[in-house]
């Protein structure tokens, strides 16, 4: 399939979707008496390299939301609604050992006492880039 054909494809299949946002929102503005949605923003999962950095650069300004398992842009728009796109931390952010500590044996009383011995485990940051336009697929 030729990239033409597929950009097509991709075309029609965006302009299906913003058709949809657009009937939901005449839906709404049609009867004022029902309840809303419960959730506020809509998510885009699964973005890695160029795909983050083309929503990063469309976006303009966003937040940065890095947690425990991923990275997050988040765009709040001027109603309050946001677009949110998620990937896995390790996709943008560096993980970079910074010591190590020991975790002390524990005796787990039971019918049968569990010893856990004694471990070290690593610490951790995880440094993520100021800018992510660079990104690639690579």
């Amino acid at each position: 399939m030729s990239a033409f054909i597929i950009d097509e494809v991709k075309l029609a299949t965006q302009k299906k979707y913003s058709q949809g946002l657009r009937e939901i929102a005449d839906f709404y503005d049609a009867h004022p008496e029902l309840k809303l949605p419960y959730n506020d923003n809509i998510s885009v999962y699964n973005l890695k390299g160029e795909e983050l950095a083309d929503f990063a650069r469309a976006m303009g300004k966003a937040e940065k939301v890095v947690d425990d398992w991923s990275f997050q842009l988040v765009k709040t728009f001027p109603s309050g609604r946001t677009l949110r796109t998620y990937t896995g931390r390790e996709n943008v952010c560096e993980r970079v050992v910074v010591g190590t500590e020991t975790v002390a044996a524990q005796l787990i009383p039971a019918k049968e006492a569990v010893l856990i011995p004694a471990t070290t485990k690593e610490v951790v940051e995880w440094r993520c880039p100021e800018s992510i336009l660079g990104l690639t697929n690579d």
